[in-house]
């Protein structure tokens, strides 16, 4: 038993030395974190600039100017959880990595999990900078204790499936090779069409197949529980996200 759980804090001390190593590499670029911090201020200010000039007071689908800045906020947070991790998944399968990983004494599964995991505090200082444009350009946005927490949950979530988009993606150039920049490029206008654009906002002909994307569940839910919290959407939430991703467990399985 003894040995056992050695053997289990030994291999989970290299998935946390994998993760340190993408985070001090992630930080070390200075010039790619400002430039993400600049290119998340710049969309945030256009699109609030852009509300203001379209709504002029006025709401639009039950959304004012600020419910739509902050659900764009929290959007956009999500959207840059990742540097293009599924790239890098298909380059060290293209490289070769892949299959030498295979035979070190570790999981290349848990090991891209984890490095994943290590770009999470780029997302929280995200946040941070989106919380002071929101208030900044539109003000406090009413919240409870309970509603943070809530959408902080949900939020979670959401980057675990978007980790779990990128591995699938990635995993693809076993079959497509380096036609994966494509097929991510569908997965990325997906998921900023639902940043832009609330779900509400679509006609109702399509909203009902536009929920059985994965990547609904990814930028719409979280962003718009933040705007629109009630304890009945945060179950339905929460139940959109579990089954999201075991849907996509699934797929990652087979």
């Amino acid at each position: 038993f003894t040995l056992e759980r050695y053997r289990r804090k030994t291999k989970m001390k290299k998935y946390i030395a994998f993760a340190k190593v993408i985070r001090k590499q992630q930080f070390k670029k200075l010039s790619d974190v400002f430039g993400t911090l600049l290119s998340f201020t710049i969309h945030i200010s256009i699109f609030s600039l852009l509300w203001d000039f379209v709504l002029e007071g006025k709401t639009m689908a039950g959304y004012s100017q600020a419910d739509l800045v902050w659900y764009l906020i929290l959007a956009e947070a999500i959207i840059y959880s990742y540097s293009n991790l599924c790239k890098k998944i298909a380059a060290k399968i293209e490289m070769g990595d892949f299959a030498y990983d295979l035979t070190k004494p570790y999981n290349f599964m848990l090991r891209v999990i984890s490095e994943g995991i290590a770009e999470l505090p780029m997302t929280l200082i995200l946040m941070c900078l989106g919380i002071i444009l929101g208030i900044v350009y539109v003000g406090f946005i009413p919240v409870t204790i309970m509603s943070i927490l809530g959408t902080f949950l949900i939020a979670m979530m959401a980057t675990v499936l978007l980790l779990m988009l990128h591995i699938i993606v990635g995993l693809l150039s076993i079959w497509l090779g380096r036609d994966i920049s494509s097929v991510w490029l569908l997965v990325q206008k997906a998921m900023l069409i639902f940043a832009f654009s609330p779900l509400e906002l679509f006609p109702k002909v399509i909203r009902i197949p536009l929920m059985f994307l994965p990547t609904t569940h990814i930028i719409y839910t979280p962003a718009s529980l933040l705007v629109n919290f009630s304890l009945g959407k945060f179950i339905f939430s929460l139940g959109c996200e579990l089954l999201a991703g075991t849907v996509l467990m699934v797929i990652l399985i087979f």
